[in-house]
Formats: structure tokens, C-alpha cells, sequence
């Protein structure tokens, strides 16, 4: 188990920071100094929550989702073996306490007793089994495949004891179990949970209709502590950013998910608004897929990486928000696995004689996708072709919803720009973006090298080694790296403050548990 560094606060003021604790020596995820929020003496129980997205989640199988506001709903219905908590420590959930063995290849799972699903069929080792054995099935199709490949074996010891046997050391596993959804825990006799989504989770499933709402109800049969204590959970789809202010300062909606950043201002003057801001692993990248003309050619992709003024993207995009500059890869300035390094400044003129010597002396004519439904990602294309102009390179920026991104360009385009929420460990991200064999390796950049890294970071147990591991790493992006990565993310919510004791957490979820409405 990890340790946290984690320290009490005070109640939260009006622009509430969290800065995430640390999740141990070993995480190699943590954010120094939480500032905690104050709970309420005595919940109150009833009322519904009202939560607005701008993206449109489409389904809730748990293994298969795809954009985090899928992941948000999957929260409300499915829980985990461990809870990634909001310091990105591991504590229990479905699991009530665990152990590895001396070498961490071995990890045994004590199991919570009496905790039911949906249709009312007591959870037990078995539905733990048959969880990880569905995402490593390669006919499940889970993105989550990948990064759990980690998994040797996973086998009942009794009916509420489960040991999982990896391929090698990682001592991550518990933080990384506990992510953002991948191990979601589903019941072994629901064939089918896009249409019938079943977990042990907070919530019911009441109502769905892709585009428009999702309606959840309270689960009476909750095993935690008398909670949730909200009656009814809503999440409503508000295309356009002017809605989610208009319903916050009315008040028919409770929550704005992810405000954009020129939102901000208005919801800082009004007292009856919360805003929280926690820095993430999350960042926006523009994407160059390698396999295919012009990003073929590392010429192109590190003169691609010189036309980008990363301060003024970041201002761009973050508006005001305070955020180091990053240096095109996932490894943020936050992170003690950071290394020292120059940051990438514009060069137009190295930019131009690359091209050049790619074959592009005149230039180039590109398409780059963006969608709607993320802070400011069809802004920050437009201002990258502001950028691009001064090289002759033009690019024609084609805007579509989210779903249709994800659908029909995502994976296939070659150009586009896109957005990652923060994980729980760099292992996790690291493995399900970019390495050779996950079905997210959206820029199709394939290299031994890097697959080699990845298991490095994942199975080293000592500090020092594993932050040269990380190193390495962040070289291979500054070489040869397929994204332009100009700022990671802070996870900023906007929250009326009839909304008590709402946590806000790093990787983007929303947990409700604990919130009840004044």
C-alpha cells in the first residue's frame, strides 16, 4: 500500500485549489500541498444534482468507453477493487485491504462482504475473475487491454480472496487498479451492459438518452456509510458554453463540468459560485500520425514542434489560468519524474529550412481536425494556424462534435488536435497512448524503444532508476516524438455552492458520494 503526504486545510475559499498529495515514493504521480474542503457535520439526504456536460456520451459498458464523460456516468454505477482517491492514494472500495508480495509481482485482494449488484446477486471473487478476464479478452475489444497486459493471471483463492500474478514487478498496481475506469467491477451473468449497465456503484441507471440526458437514481442497497445521499443524479448535454452559464446563475443546473476558461471570470463574481482548480496529468496535444505523408518524416513532425509558440497556445487556451509551459510530452513540470530541460521555443526560420529538406520547400497544405465539446480545442487549432502561416504551411481546420470525432476521425486522421484527462499513474497514460500495441495510440508511433521504456517505468522499484527511466522517455518525445504538448491541464469545475462536500479529483470524475444539497 502507498503512503500520502497529504496535510488538513481550512474551509475552501471562493476559488478553491487543490493541489493533489503525494500517492508515494513510487507513484510517481503526486502533486505537493492538498488543501482539503471542510464536510458538513450532518449530510443532508435528498435532492437531485444537476450536472452539465458538452460532450455526449453514447454508452456505459465500462470496459469499452471511450470519452471521460462515459467514464463519469460508469463512476455513478460501478465500483472498483481500490478507489483512486482524489490525492491519488489507493483505498479500499470493493477491496477491503491487500497486499504484494516482496517482489511486487504478486497481489492478493481481500474482498468486501455482503456488497450486492443492481439485480441484487451478492458480489464475490468470481465477478472479480470474470471482470479482468473480460478486458484481457481480446474479442471485449477493451482499451484498457493494453495497459492491464500487466496481468499474467488472476485466480479465486476463496470466495472473497482474489491474487493476481503479474509478468513482472509493479508496485503501482493498487494506485493503478484503482484508476480512472478500467477496472470497473461487472457482474459475470449481465451479458450485455451497454443496454443493461450493472454494477455495486452509488447510482441506478434510470434513464438514458445519448444526446440529451442520463438520470440516475439513489442505490438504497449502497454498502458505504448511509451514502449517496442525493436522491436523484443528473447529467444534461448543453452544446453551447453560454447554456452552462446562463444554468449556473440561475441555478437549474448545479454543476458545470469542464467551463472554459473565458467562462471563469463571470463565475469568480458571483458569490453563489464555486470554482475548483487541481493540477492534472491531463493535456491537449496536437496529434501528427507517423505512418503516413508528411509526418512520415521526422523533419516535418520537429519543424511542426517549432512553429507552435507554446506561451501564447497556453494563454490561448487557459486564458488566465496558471499553468507551467509543457514541452510536448506527458510528462508535466509538476511531476517529480520531471527532468530538466530547454523549452521548445518557436523557430520559424529552422522550421522553414526543415521543410525544405523534407521536400517541402514552398511549403504545405494540411487539414487538422478539432471538436467541440472540449475547453477551447477548436481555439487552440486556429491559433496553431495562425502559427503555422509564417512558414508557408497552411492549414485548413475542419470543426466537428465529439462524437463524430471519435467516430470517424479519431485513430484515422493524421492531423488533429485532442484532449487526454489526467491518470492516475504516467504508467497508465504512458501505455495507453503510446505504446505500440494500444488501441488509443492515436498518433500510430510505434517504437521498441519506447514499448521498452513503458515496461521500465512500470516494473523498476527504485526511485532514482525509475525517474532515469522517465528521462529517457521524455527524450524519445524531444527526438522524435509525435505531439506537441504546450501545457498540461488543471481539472477546473464550476460548482454552485448549495453543492456541500464535492471533492474534486484529478483524473476528471465525478464522485458524488459525499455531496449533499444545502
Amino acid at each position: 500500500m502507498t503512503d500520502s503526504n497529504s496535510r488538513s486545510g481550512s474551509s475552501p475559499s471562493r476559488r478553491q485549489v487543490l493541489k493533489g498529495a503525494a500517492a508515494g515514493a513510487l507513484a510517481a504521480t503526486a502533486f505537493p500541498g492538498l488543501v482539503r474542503p471542510v464536510f458538513a457535520q450532518s449530510p443532508k439526504r435528498g435532492g437531485t444534482m444537476r450536472v452539465a456536460f458538452i460532450g455526449s456520451p453514447v454508452q456505459m459498458d465500462p470496459h469499452k468507453v471511450a470519452g471521460q464523460e462515459e467514464g463519469v456516468l460508469c463512476r455513478q454505477l460501478y465500483d472498483s477493487l481500490i478507489l483512486t482517491d482524489n490525492t491519488l492514494k489507493a483505498t479500499p472500495e470493493l477491496a477491503t485491504r491487500w497486499e504484494g508480495s516482496p517482489d511486487s509481482t504478486v497481489w492478493t485482494f481481500h474482498l468486501r462482504q455482503g456488497v450486492k449488484f443492481h439485480h441484487g446477486r451478492e458480489f464475490d471473487a468470481d465477478d472479480v475473475v470474470y471482470t479482468y478476464k473480460r478486458i484481457l479478452d481480446p474479442a471485449t475489444a477493451s482499451p484498457a487491454r493494453t495497459p492491464f497486459s500487466v496481468i499474467k493471471d488472476v485466480e479465486k483463492l476463496d470466495k472473497y480472496v482474489v491474487k493476481f500474478t503479474l509478468t513482472g514487478p509493479f508496485a503501482e498496481f493498487p494506485v493503478f487498479v484503482g484508476g480512472n475506469w478500467q477496472g470497473r467491477i461487472v457482474p459475470r451473468d449481465v451479458s450485455d451492459l451497454s443496454k443493461n449497465p450493472t454494477g455495486t456503484g452509488p447510482f441506478k441507471l434510470k434513464e438514458f438518452v445519448p444526446g440529451d440526458r442520463a438520470v440516475f437514481t439513489r442505490n438504497d442497497a449502497y454498502w458505504k456509510d448511509g451514502q449517496p445521499y442525493l436522491n436523484e443524479l443528473r447529467f444534461v448535454y448543453l452544446p453551447e458554453e453560454a447554456s452552462h452559464v446562463a444554468g449556473l446563475l440561475s441555478g437549474s443546473i448545479d454543476m458545470s463540468w469542464w467551463p472554459k476558461s473565458e467562462s471563469l471570470p463571470i463565475y469568480e463574481s458571483i458569490k453563489d459560485i464555486q470554482i475548483y482548480s487541481i493540477p492534472t496529468y491531463g493535456y491537449q496535444p496536437i496529434s501528427m500520425a507517423v505512418d503516413v505523408p508528411p509526418f512520415d518524416k521526422p523533419e516535418v513532425r520537429r519543424a511542426f514542434k517549432l512553429l507552435c509558440d507554446r506561451d501564447a497556445l497556453k494563454r490561448v487556451v487557459l486564458g488566465n489560468v496558471q499553468q507551467p509551459a509543457s514541452n510536448d510530452h506527458p510528462i508535466p513540470p509538476t511531476s517529480p519524474m520531471y527532468m530538466q530541460q530547454t523549452p521548445i521555443k518557436q523557430n520559424i526560420d529552422e522550421a522553414k529550412k526543415l521543410l525544405a529538406d523534407a521536400g517541402y520547400k514552398d511549403g504545405m497544405d494540411i487539414e487538422m481536425m478539432a471538436w467541440t465539446g472540449r475547453g477551447r480545442l477548436v481555439e487552440g487549432a486556429l491559433a496553431f494556424q495562425d502559427m503555422a502561416k509564417k512558414a508557408n504551411v497552411r492549414i485548413a481546420v475542419k470543426t466537428v462534435p465529439a462524437d463524430i470525432f471519435l467516430s470517424k476521425f479519431w485513430l484515422k486522421h493524421n492531423f488533429f488536435i485532442t484532449n487526454w484527462s489526467g491518470r492516475t499513474t504516467l504508467y497508465e497514460m504512458l501505455s495507453t497512448a503510446y505504446h505500440s500495441e494500444a488501441k488509443w495510440n492515436e498518433t500510430r508511433w510505434k517504437s521498441k524503444a519506447m514499448d521498452d521504456l513503458i515496461a521500465g517505468v512500470r516494473s523498476e522499484q527504485d526511485d532514482t532508476k525509475r525517474k532515469a527511466i522517465f528521462a529517457e522517455v521524455q527524450k524519445m518525445f524531444l527526438d522524435d516524438g509525435p505531439t506537441i504538448i504546450a501545457y498540461h491541464l488543471p481539472r477546473v469545475t464550476a460548482v454552485r455552492k448549495s453543492v456541500k462536500d464535492f471533492i474534486v479529483h484529478p483524473t476528471a470524475l465525478v464522485d458524488v458520494r459525499t455531496v449533499s444539497l444545502a
